[in-house]
């Protein structure tokens, strides 16, 4: 187990049924910081991988300003935080197949944050998810 999982261990995780069987994997972790640390960074994206995670969503990220960086090919996003509280912390790691996918994120407070993902059904229509 690495360090990461150690201290993020799911808190919530959610199987999205969609339509021919296909699933959309959610998690959602707290991690107890990740500012600055590129290892740890990787840790996150390799657990991604290992459960076969699509979205995770994060808390306690520590991170005070917003930034997007590609890891692997996952996106993570570390959103802002208001009124100079960075204890906090909320983000998302998106997988590879997903990125294109994501319409907007956004932080509406120091601890709820959204996601929209357009996801195309297999008759050619659309579908969000919040």
């Amino acid at each position: 187990v690495t360090d990461v999982l150690a201290r993020s261990l799911p808190l919530l995780t959610l199987l999205l049924l969609m339509p021919m069987s296909s699933t959309l994997n959610i998690s959602s972790w707290n991690l107890n910081g990740i500012k600055g640390n590129i290892l740890r960074r990787e840790h996150l994206v390799s657990d991604a991988k290992r459960y076969h995670l699509d979205v995770v969503c994060l808390q306690e990220t520590k991170c005070r300003d917003f930034e997007e960086t590609i890891i692997d090919g996952h996106k993570l996003v570390t959103l802002a935080q208001s009124d100079n509280w960075y204890h906090y912390g909320l983000g998302f790691l998106i997988c590879p197949a997903l990125v294109p996918s994501i319409v907007a994120w956004r932080s509406l407070s120091n601890r709820v944050a959204f996601i929209d993902i357009r996801l195309t059904e297999h008759n050619g229509s659309h579908r969000m998810i919040r």
